[in-house]
């Protein structure tokens, strides 16, 4: 190849050739914590607790 051409593109959807968990993770990450930022505000520290263990399904 010599025209900078590109011949071929390959997607890793499912991560086989690269790990991509660790990037999923950090955008899943940031997106939650823009939601989580606007729902929590101005929310008390035991109520904003309670909001994300409901949200996690993790309250008791």
């Amino acid at each position: 190849m010599t025209n900078n051409q590109i011949d071929a593109v390959v997607f890793d959807l499912d991560g086989v050739i690269t790990d991509t968990a660790h990037y999923h993770f950090l955008a899943w990450k940031q997106f939650a914590s823009e939601i989580f930022n606007e729902k929590l505000k101005g929310v008390s520290r035991m109520d904003s607790l309670e909001l994300i263990l409901q949200e996690g399904n993790r309250q008791e």
